[in-house]
C-alpha cells in the first residue's frame, strides 16, 4: 500500500504508514514474545499453538501481501511466515 502510494505521490499518505509500521511493529515484537514465552512455558510449540488457537476461535485467513522484512523483525522466524503463507 506505502508503495502504490508512493507511486501517486501521496507523500502525507506515506508518512502517515510510516508511522503506523514502525509503531505497530514494537507492538508486533513484544506480542510475538509474549506468545512464545508462554508456549514453552506451557511447552508446547508455537505454531501448533497458534494453529489450534486459529481454529477454535475461526480466526479468518490471513490475506497478503505481507511485510516480510517488518515481520522478521519483529521476530517471526521462517516457519512462521511460512504458516502465513508469506
Amino acid at each position: 500500500m506505502r508503495d502504490r502510494f508512493k507511486q501517486i505521490k501521496e507523500t502525507r499518505a506515506v508518512e502517515i504508514l510510516e508511522i503506523i509500521l514502525n509503531d505497530e511493529g514494537g507492538h508486533v515484537l513484544i506480542g510475538n514474545r509474549w506468545f512464545n514465552y508462554l508456549c514453552a512455558k506451557k511447552q508446547v510449540f508455537p505454531i501448533a499453538a497458534y494453529r489450534e488457537l486459529a481454529a477454535k476461535y475461526r480466526a479468518p485467513i490471513l490475506k497478503g501481501p505481507f511485510n516480510i522484512e517488518a515481520r522478521k523483525q519483529a521476530g517471526f522466524t521462517a516457519e512462521k511466515l511460512n504458516l502465513l503463507g508469506a
